[in-house]
């Protein structure tokens, strides 16, 4: 996943199986899927994309049961697949 783009209030932070996630949070994600619309899903068309006013937030990837757990059940993949293409 690229975390590379200028703009990003911040990242997430250690994942729970020990290695550290590097995904943006606070990213305005319509502005990253214009300008890369092959590697991103759109949110008008998916409604599993959760953004808070345009942007990637905590609870783009999380419940909001403040357990951590991730919205989608299943791998990490699956998740990871509600907003990027591979």
């Amino acid at each position: 996943l690229d975390s590379s783009y200028s703009g990003n209030s911040g990242y997430a932070g250690p994942s729970h199986d020990g290695t550290v996630a590097s995904h943006p949070v606070g990213m305005d994600y319509m502005q990253v899927m214009r300008s890369r619309p092959d590697d991103y899903n759109d949110p008008r068309t998916n409604p599993g994309i959760r953004l808070s006013d345009n942007k990637v937030t905590c609870l783009s990837c999380h419940d909001q049961d403040g357990a951590g757990n991730f919205k989608v059940p299943g791998s990490q993949t699956t998740l990871c697949l509600t907003c990027h293409k591979l």
